[in-house]
């Protein structure tokens, strides 16, 4: 098959040569100058990525990725605009669920990074399997601005797509399921502190023994093996004791349910409460 392109939609010329030139070094490009011209590539192209332009002459940018969604659901559908208050007046952006939106004009940067995000995004897409997660991962992206591509990865991860793939180790799979709380937990607004799922598997796997990550075995209530009690125990080792506690029975060893009672009967005792309720929430939006 050939190579995936990107297809860049908008109908000022200046515009898509400037994305061109912009991506063209690292990827097969496309251009289409309106909607209709757009869906006649991709029926006769292997697009992996669409980034269309909202305000068009004809079909504008909304009903173009809206038949994208429908006919090409791998495709990955970025939208541009410069009118950000008006697109956001539109009902029928739901029915397209962009993985992302970007304002014009776009900087080279961002550019770069939204299109090497989508490719990967695009490669995840492209297994073929796992619908019922394409189908909730395709929810998300229509009720979120910006989903980074580690996240889509850490989602399908947890999901349980890629644990028959033999490069996915107890590492990944512990990281993805800790990085999915914190993201969802935005615990750097709500506590102040940075949850580093990279240092929380050292702490685990016994490579650092000291630090904010290393008294994740001590008890809420203080019956734990140095005495520390509620608040005293630091905020990262409070969230990673419910973290590691579900990925070892709740995802590692298959039995979630038996995890997520425990997790409750054992909350203000073992573990903090409130780090209970956010890892409680984050698995009632990502399913084992």
């Amino acid at each position: 098959m050939e190579e995936p392109c990107i297809l860049l939609v908008d109908d000022e010329q200046p515009v898509l040569s400037a994305w061109s030139r912009i991506l063209k070094d690292s990827y097969r490009v496309c251009t289409a100058g309106s909607g209709d011209e757009a869906l006649e590539i991709l029926r006769q192209e292997n697009v992996a990525v669409i980034i269309a332009d909202y305000r068009m002459p004809g079909m504008d940018g909304l009903q173009v990725l809206q038949t994208v969604r429908q006919t090409h659901p791998s495709v990955v559908r970025i939208l541009v605009s410069a009118f950000m208050d008006e697109l956001a007046m539109r009902t029928s952006m739901e029915d397209v669920a962009p993985y992302r939106i970007l304002e014009k004009p776009v900087d080279v940067a961002t550019l770069e990074e939204t299109v090497r995000d989508a490719m990967y995004i695009h490669s995840i897409y492209s297994r073929g399997s796992g619908s019922i997660a394409l189908h909730l991962l395709d929810s998300m992206l229509g009720s979120l601005d910006s989903v980074p591509a580690p996240f889509v990865r850490n989602f399908f991860i947890h999901f349980g797509l890629l644990k028959s793939n033999p490069s996915v180790t107890s590492h990944d799979s512990f990281t993805a399921f800790a990085d999915i709380v914190a993201h969802h937990a935005s615990a750097d607004r709500m506590f102040g502190f940075q949850f580093s799922s990279d240092e929380a598997w050292k702490a685990v796997t016994g490579q650092t023994t000291d630090g904010p990550y290393s008294l994740y075995e001590e008890h809420f209530d203080g019956s734990g093996p140095k005495g520390l009690k509620g608040l005293d125990i630091p905020a990262q080792s409070r969230l990673l004791a419910p973290v590691y506690f579900h990925h070892l029975l709740g995802i590692h060893l298959s039995r979630p349910r038996i995890s997520v009672n425990i997790l409750k009967f054992q909350s203000g005792e073992i573990f903090d409460p409130m780090m209970v309720r956010l890892v409680l929430d984050s698995i009632s939006d990502f399913p084992v």
